[in-house]
C-alpha cells in the first residue's frame, strides 16, 4: 500500500508538475470484454488514450502502431498476428464533438457526434492503482455505466468516449460487466499538438454515416459467418451486407433490421435497437 501510494504521488507530481505546451498525457487502459452473449471467457485488449488540452485520441496499442507504419509507408506484415486487433476503431475528440472511423471489412466508415454525458456523482470511494477514486454513472448507447475518477488526476478524459467528469476516470463497467475498461499506466509524452491518426482510406473514400446507422451496419456484419465476411467483396460472391441507408446489391441473403439483436453478438451500443 505504501509503495502505491508513493507511485500514485510520483507519477501525479510528474505529470503535473511539469506539465508544459510541449507535453501531453498518455494514459493505457485495458479493456475486458464479451462481446458475444456465449462467451465464457472474456478477451481482453490494451488502449492508448492520449489527452492535450481539450483533444484527446483513443484507440488500441495495435492500432496505432500500424497507424504508424502506414504514415511511414511501411507495409504491416499480413502474416503475423503482431498488429492484430479485436477493435479496429479510433475515436478523435476536439472538446465535446468527436469523430468516430472503424474498419469493417475492406471498408472504412465515419460518423461525427457531440457528447454531453449527463452523470450522476455518487458517494462511494475506492482505491485503484494507489489513486483515491469517487464513483458516478451515467446512461450511454443503451447501457448503464458506472465509472470510478480520481481528483488525484485532474483531467477532463477517459476510455472510449466518456469524458466530462472533474478528474481522469480510472474504470469504468456497463451493469452486466460485458465491457470493462480499467486504468493501468500513463506517462508524460513530448507532444505539443494532437494530430489526426493515418486513415485505411482517403476522406473522399469513407463511408459517412449516422452513429445508430453505423452500430446497425456492423452489428450486421458481425453476424455474419467467416467464410460469409470472406466472400464479402469476392468477384461472384453471393454474399453481401445490406446497406442500412438501403443501397445494397442484389444477394442471396440479406440481413435487416429485423434480425438484428437476435443474435449472439453483444456490442459495446446497443440503442439501435430500439
Amino acid at each position: 500500500m505504501k509503495y502505491l501510494l508513493v507511485f500514485s504521488f510520483l507519477c501525479t507530481t510528474f505529470i503535473f508538475g511539469q506539465n508544459s505546451d510541449q507535453t501531453s498525457i498518455s494514459v493505457a487502459y485495458l479493456l475486458t470484454f464479451n462481446d458475444r452473449h456465449s462467451q465464457s471467457n472474456s478477451l481482453k485488449e490494451y488502449f492508448n488514450l492520449l489527452v492535450k488540452d481539450d483533444k484527446s485520441i483513443f484507440q488500441t496499442y495495435n492500432e496505432r502502431e500500424s497507424d504508424t507504419l502506414r504514415e511511414k509507408n511501411i507495409a504491416i506484415p499480413t502474416n503475423t498476428n503482431e498488429y492484430f486487433s479485436f477493435n479496429k476503431f479510433s475515436i478523435l475528440f476536439d472538446d465535446k464533438n468527436l469523430v468516430f472511423n472503424e474498419k469493417v471489412g475492406s471498408e472504412e466508415y465515419q460518423y461525427s457526434e457531440s457528447i454531453n454525458l449527463k452523470w450522476q456523482l455518487g458517494n462511494k470511494n475506492k482505491e485503484i492503482k494507489g489513486f483515491q477514486c469517487k464513483n458516478a454513472i451515467v446512461n450511454y448507447g443503451g447501457r448503464k455505466w458506472e465509472a470510478w475518477y480520481t481528483l488525484e488526476i485532474p483531467v477532463n478524459a477517459g476510455p472510449y468516449k466518456f469524458k466530462g467528469l472533474p478528474g481522469l476516470i480510472m474504470k469504468i463497467t456497463d451493469s452486466t460487466n460485458s465491457y470493462d475498461f480499467e486504468f493501468f499506466k500513463m506517462r508524460k509524452r513530448d507532444i505539443d499538438r494532437i494530430y489526426k491518426f493515418n486513415h485505411y482510406k482517403p476522406e473522399d473514400q469513407r463511408i459517412i454515416m449516422e452513429r445508430k446507422e453505423f452500430n446497425k451496419y456492423k452489428q450486421s456484419y458481425d453476424e455474419l459467418s467467416l467464410s460469409e465476411k470472406l466472400n464479402i467483396g469476392s468477384t461472384g460472391s453471393k454474399t453481401i451486407i445490406e446497406r442500412v441507408d438501403g443501397e445494397a446489391d442484389q444477394t442471396m441473403r440479406r440481413v435487416t433490421d429485423s434480425t438484428i439483436g437476435s443474435s449472439d453478438v453483444n456490442p459495446i451500443e446497443i440503442d439501435h435497437h430500439k
